[in-house]
């Protein structure tokens, strides 16, 4: 398992894993953890879109499933927070791409899902990823750079061709933030290399909304680009509205108490 040098692990870790392994016989063991940034501790589960995926109970799954999984319902792809046979990573010969400087611990994982006849997950958590101080794995690189070294990482990915539109997905996913958030900056190779993902990851069953938000994108990244800023905007008003103006809050509950809604703090 990894550990990088500014996180740490909980009490009951070890001996947790070694009853769960000893138990399931995996190849690979997927837990979750949290993310502590120097005041709050937060959640991070197994899969962002399932939280409540492995709840009740340990699951396992061959790898080709657990890939799937993964790619749909937005997998944590800390290189941390996993437990590998070290026998199961040589004889596949599993190693981490030093030429890809972001996103090689996903490349990493994938590989070994792919690779993997079994793979457990715990829902119990352990890892905490702490984000307080400086760490080499998030700063050095600009936007434009991470987007080329994950483009580095889904061309690693191309030779399991029965996999593309799921890992194509995932990598839209993890590629879309740097994309929008850095439009202007980015050149044009890099957006039709996203534009070319979009178009693959459109054949996945991902939610209605994301499948809409990919199609805008493989058209134009600029009308995507301002359709999601208008609806941040939206959300963000509302949330004032809702919440903050001491004027517009009362009729903001006279209208839900009449229509009978209810909504919850974002």
């Amino acid at each position: 398992t990894f550990v990088d040098s500014d996180d740490y692990l909980l009490d009951g870790f070890f001996e947790d894993i070694y009853q769960t392994l000893e138990q399931c016989q995996s190849d690979v063991l997927v837990y979750g953890g949290y993310v502590f940034d120097g005041k709050k501790t937060i959640e991070v589960p197994l899969f962002f879109a399932d939280r409540s995926y492995g709840d009740d109970k340990e699951i396992v799954e061959n790898g080709e499933n657990f890939l799937i999984d993964f790619c749909l319902l937005s997998g944590n792809s800390w290189g941390c927070a996993k437990v590998f046979k070290t026998h199961f990573i040589r004889t596949n010969s599993l190693l981490f791409d030093c030429s890809i400087l972001y996103g090689e611990d996903m490349v990493f994982n994938l590989e070994a899902y792919l690779a993997s006849s079994c793979v457990a997950t715990s829902c119990r958590k352990y890892y905490v990823y702490d984000t307080s101080g400086k760490s080499a794995s998030r700063g050095g690189l600009d936007s434009s750079e991470k987007l080329k070294h994950l483009l580095l990482g889904y061309e690693k990915l191309q030779k399991y061709k029965k996999y593309q539109p799921y890992l194509a997905l995932n990598f839209v996913r993890h590629m879309r933030h740097w994309i929008f958030s850095s439009y202007f900056k980015i050149d044009k190779k890099t957006k039709k290399e996203f534009q070319s993902l979009c178009c693959i990851a459109l054949t996945c069953n991902c939610p209605a909304f994301e499948k809409i938000e990919i199609a805008l994108a493989r058209k134009n990244l600029l009308y995507t680009l301002l359709l999601l800023s208008c609806c941040e905007s939206a959300r963000l008003l509302y949330s004032k509205l809702s919440f903050a103006h001491p004027l517009t809050s009362p009729i903001i509950k006279a209208i839900k108490k009449r229509t009978g809604k209810k909504h919850s703090k974002i």
